[in-house]
This record gives C-alpha cells, structure tokens and sequence, in this order.
C-alpha cells in the first residue's frame, strides 16, 4: 500500500502503516484509539488523512446449513464491527483533534463482491 501511494502522488505522501488483527475486538478497542493518539502526539497535522481498510474475509465457503453462530459471530465482527469501528475512530480522532484539514475513508471489501 505504501509503494502504491507513493507511486501515484511521489513521496511528498507520509505514510504511515499498521497491521493489526481485526478478527480480535479487544484488541481493536485498545489498539486504534492508541495508534491514533500517536499520531497527533507527534504533533504532526496533516493536510489530508486517509484510512485505508483492507480487512475482511469470506470465511468458510458452503451450503447455508453448514453455518454455525460462531462462525457467523467471527464474519461479522471481522467483517462489519471491526470495520466500523476503525473508521468512526478515525474520523472522530481527526475531527476532535483537528489535526487533519480532509479525512477520506477507504474501505476494501472482498473481490468476492466483484467476481463470486
């Protein structure tokens, strides 16, 4: 992702990346609200934040009757929590904060909705 950035706008761009497991909810809750508070810490201000969400999964593919709450319970925090939790703290952080001028969300869902 920091490649491709750089790639298309030249490294005037700070990127900064992090990698975090989404499926684990109690992580996310402390993690995020701390990675973004690092941000601002810095004492940087930005003139344009953008939160690029890559994280999901399909999970086990088959007939509807093999499903099971767990792992219905495990797609939808990966897929749907997780998801809308990053991207209210980040807009949030950023408008509480206002060290960003533009905030942009970008969410990445599965090429599966494009091509099953």
């Amino acid at each position: 992702t920091k490649e491709m950035v750089h790639s298309a706008v030249g490294t005037r761009a700070e990127v900064k990346v992090a990698s975090l497991d989404l499926s684990d909810l109690d992580v996310v809750e402390d993690a995020i609200p701390a990675l973004l508070r690092s941000l601002v810490e810095l004492g940087e201000c930005y003139s344009h934040a953008i939160l690029i969400n890559n994280a999901g999964s399909l999970g086990t593919l088959g007939p509807s009757e093999s499903l099971h709450m767990g792992m219905l319970r495990s797609a939808f925090d990966l897929n749907i929590t997780s998801c809308s939790f990053v991207s209210s703290q980040f807009a949030s952080h950023f408008a509480k904060s206002g060290s960003a001028t533009k905030c942009t969300i970008v969410n990445i869902s599965s090429l599966a909705a494009v091509s099953p």
